[in-house]
């Protein structure tokens, strides 16, 4: 996982941490893993993040 301290300002970070917090305990439409054949599949090549 990439350290995103280089990639947003701190203010955007703490935007993004109060965010993730408003929805602790929520209760998401589809939790979980997908079954395996309903997996979106994987695009050919390299990831973006290689």
């Amino acid at each position: 996982m990439i350290t995103w301290k280089t990639v947003l300002k701190p203010d955007e970070i703490q935007s993004v941490a109060s965010y993730i917090y408003t929805l602790r305990g929520a209760k998401l439409a589809s939790p979980g893993k997908l079954p395996e054949n309903q997996q979106p599949a994987k695009p050919a090549g390299p990831s973006s993040f290689e």
